[in-house]
């Protein structure tokens, strides 16, 4: 048998009507929608509420039992690529010395010096395995990124091209660069691929401050070992979209963002906007529609995607206007990562920051981390 159920929401019979349709037709489940929700976020809530293919103004969901012939390939994967700790914390070689609090790391446990304000990197757990990740970067350099990068004095850096075939792992040395001394000071470590990315044994530094450092980059070789067996089975599949999950699953950006708002009283209080959850200062706070770190949508009258030329600053309801310095994704479901760049003044790359695009069916999602320093802003046309 095949169940299929479908929940026709019309655009002009109103929020109260499609709510009270949508509860109906999922047997009287309810759900919370804001004050004022406008059609885009009535829209998403639904996407991150049903596990559904989505066209438009319908929302379709089939499920069908069947018995069937199933080809089941497993991924065995390589040996310690599955038991690592993860490094993310103000690791970029694009971060300075220091955090947003003035404090320098170390990657040495249990370390203070009060008089340098410098600790142990909030992410170090000794010496092990280690995997970078988040918006840090997901490797090593391997070029010297300069002294006086990733949250530290002396910055980490690999000497040595990282293993090109999954499964492997060489020995390499670690270099730190102060001053003006590309290797200053060095340790040994070793490095794993693991087909999509690398892992690595670190050891604790000998003096401090000196800390491992990260970027990005393209992935290694996606080959990974499979076993495959074939059976014959009774399953139930479901049937979905092609997209993925932030595609359904979003934030919504929308207050005065459009590259031709001005940059100071945009809405009319006088105030600088950042995205960066918390900021305040006397010249202004954090955006009232952003939420932290995340997948965000563009929406409304301030645009609906990031432009990719220097808009200029003071532009968005902020002082430094972001604009994506590369190109967007061409094919639905496809992600890549890009440059965002923060024009000030006469400066059309001021300060810059590292997110992921996604395209989806008609639109683009953009995932977006906290800002550094403010006050600088995501814009839109």
């Amino acid at each position: 048998d095949t169940k299929k159920t479908v929940f026709a929401l019309n655009v002009g019979n109103g929020l109260d009507s499609k709510i009270r349709e949508l509860t109906k037709a999922t047997g009287g489940v309810e759900f919370d929608v804001p004050d004022h929700a406008n059609e885009d976020e009535f829209e998403n809530i639904l996407n991150r509420i049903c596990s559904a293919n989505y066209t438009g103004s319908s929302l379709t969901s089939t499920s069908t039992t069947t018995s069937t012939t199933t080809t089941i390939t497993t991924t065995t994967g390589y040996a310690g690529c599955s038991n690592y700790n993860v490094l993310t914390y103000y690791r970029s070689v694009h971060h300075g010395n220091s955090d947003d609090k003035k404090k320098n790391y170390c990657d040495k446990l249990n370390y203070t010096n009060l008089a340098w304000n410098s600790f142990t990197s909030p992410d170090w757990k000794g010496e092990g395995w280690y995997r970078f990740s988040g918006s840090s970067g997901d490797r090593m350099p391997d070029k010297p990124p300069g002294a006086h990068h990733c949250g530290s004095a002396s910055s980490g850096w690999l000497k040595g091209s990282h293993p090109d075939t999954p499964g492997k792992t060489l020995n390499m040395v670690v270099c730190f660069h102060y001053g003006n001394k590309e290797c200053e000071s060095s340790v040994q470590a070793k490095v794993t691929n693991c087909g999509k990315y690398y892992i690595y044994h670190l050891k604790e530094v000998h003096g401090c401050d000196r800390r491992y450092c990260a970027t990005n980059g393209t992935y290694p070789s996606t080959v990974l070992k499979t076993t495959t067996t074939t059976t014959t089975t009774t399953a139930t599949t479901t049937t979905t979209d092609s997209v993925p999950t932030q595609c359904r699953s979003y934030r919504t950006l929308h207050h005065y963002r459009n590259v031709k708002d001005k940059g100071r009283n945009a809405d009319g209080k006088h105030k600088w906007y950042c995205d960066k959850a918390g900021w305040s200062d006397r010249s202004g706070v954090a955006s009232p529609d952003w939420q932290g770190p995340g997948w965000y949508r563009f929406t409304g009258i301030s645009g609906t995607v990031m432009p990719s030329t220097p808009p200029g600053g003071e532009h968005c309801g902020t002082t430094g206007a972001g604009w994506v310095a590369d190109t967007h994704p061409t094919t639905v479901g496809e992600t890549k990562s890009a440059k965002v760049c923060f024009s000030l003044m006469t400066y059309k790359c001021w300060s810059s920051a590292q997110i992921k695009i996604t395209k989806c069916e008609n639109y683009f999602v953009y995932y977006l981390p906290d800002v550094n320093p403010c006050a600088t802003r995501y814009c839109a046309i």
